[in-house]
């Protein structure tokens, strides 16, 4: 099995943080269809949420990018608790019918992935080189 070094996986997920995060905050019309979300004209609540969802996905990976070690790998490793609770959000809004089922594992699966590069991160998980 291939895995990952904290170095890697660090950077992985700081670049999937800052390329999403701001997408979310300044664009979020453009990633509410890229993410497959309730399009804003039948939903307006979407924008505002995908501007926490990425205002929140900023702030843990300039937070991450800026703390000096052992803080970095400890905000690493509760951002991925966080992924691992949207996955959690994201596979019981789609059973529930609150979000579409492609998009619901579109997200539950982002989450998962982001949760497994968090823990590499962060030294812990299936995905760390130990």
């Amino acid at each position: 099995m291939n895995v990952l070094d904290t170095r890697t996986a660090a950077r992985l997920i700081l670049v999937v943080r800052f390329i999403l995060g701001p997408a979310c905050v300044l664009f979020p019309r453009f990633t509410s269809r890229w993410l497959m979300f309730t399009p804003p004209a039948l939903n307006p609540g979407t924008p505002y949420f995908l501007r926490l969802f990425g205002g929140r996905d900023t702030y843990l990976g300039v937070a991450a990018m800026i703390a000096k070690e052992p803080t970095r790998s400890q905000l690493l490793g509760a951002a991925a608790a966080v992924d691992a609770l949207d996955a959690c959000s994201a596979l019981a809004a789609g059973l529930k019918g609150n979000l579409p089922r492609r998009a619901a594992f579109f997200a539950a699966a982002a989450g998962i992935v982001g949760s497994a590069l968090g823990l590499a991160a962060a030294g812990r998980g299936p995905l760390a080189r130990h």
